[in-house]
């Protein structure tokens, strides 16, 4: 899907996958309890998302900017994010395995309570 505008839709315990978005902009979305597989986002705006107790596994995120958003108790495993701006990002208690940011700007990015296992940083 390309150029979706969501703004203050709240979903919980929703099971996507395969879900391709590009030039999408979020605004306000809350996902709780949610199952994201395989998810690619692209060169999307994502400001004020709230995403509690969500599983995100091989996600794949290229050129997105995320600015003042909150991933509290998030479990992201495998995820990619390449040339991805995160600005004021919250992840209490959000676990982090086998993440890999690339040319990645993390700018004001809080990390307390989260647990990180095999991520690796390349520029």
């Amino acid at each position: 899907m390309r150029d979706v505008r969501l703004r203050g839709v709240r979903l919980r315990g929703v099971r996507l996958r395969g879900v391709r978005l590009r030039g999408a902009r979020l605004r306000g979305v809350r996902l709780r309890d949610a199952r994201l597989r395989g998810v690619r986002l692209r060169d999307d705006r994502l400001r004020g998302v709230r995403l509690r107790g969500v599983r995100l596994r091989d996600a794949r995120l290229r050129g997105v900017r995320l600015r003042d958003d909150r991933l509290r108790g998030a479990r992201l495993r495998g995820v990619r994010l390449r040339d991805a701006r995160l600005r004021g990002a919250r992840l209490r208690d959000a676990r982090l395995r086998d993440a890999r940011l690339r040319d990645a700007r993390l700018r004001g990015v809080r990390l307390r309570g989260a647990r990180r296992r095999s991520m690796h940083c390349h520029r």
